[in-house]
């Protein structure tokens, strides 16, 4: 897992890290201390949640808009970046890619083709003692069905939070 602070941004206002700064973070979005200090007084009254209610873009001009969407492309690139490692500590762990696949909604060959390239493609030798649902396979993805969504919903856990 990347903890270098120099490689986040604050998913709420796009500041960058650098060294001395603290971002706190969880499921791959970032936040630094100075938006945890705004969204605490923005939360400590309902009359300042009311006063906030409205979606930000109501009021933007379209500059605005066009200089946000930067920073939404950096932090999905961020959020993807952080699955990616999930997805290694997963494969580290042998978790299989059909139970990686299951958890995320989709086919074991739809996770494996997302992810393997970065993961790391196993060699026939090694594909030679796994179980028949954990082989890798190219498959026809566009006439397969993606398989049975989950329910994020329905987790018990609770997301697991850092401060870096």
């Amino acid at each position: 897992m990347d903890f270098d602070i120099k490689n986040k941004t604050c998913s709420f206002c796009g500041v960058r890290g650098t060294d001395g700064a603290k971002f706190a973070g969880g499921l791959g979005a970032m936040m630094c201390v100075p938006c945890v200090g705004r969204f605490h007084d923005i939360f400590s009254t309902d009359a300042k949640t009311e006063a906030v209610s409205r979606p930000p873009w109501e009021a933007m001009s379209d500059a605005e808009v066009l200089g946000t969407l930067p920073l939404i492309a950096r932090n999905a690139e961020q959020v993807n970046e952080f699955l990616t490692e999930w997805v290694e500590l997963a494969r580290s762990r042998k978790i299989s890619w059909a139970e990686i696949g299951r958890v995320m909604g989709t086919s074991r060959q739809a996770a494996w083709e997302r992810f393997a390239e970065r993961v790391g493609k196993p060699r026939p030798q090694e594909t030679a003692s796994l179980p028949p649902s954990d082989v890798p396979r190219r498959v026809n993805v566009s006439s397969s069905p993606l398989g049975t969504s989950v329910n994020p919903g329905s987790a018990t856990t609770t997301p697991s939070v850092a401060v870096i």
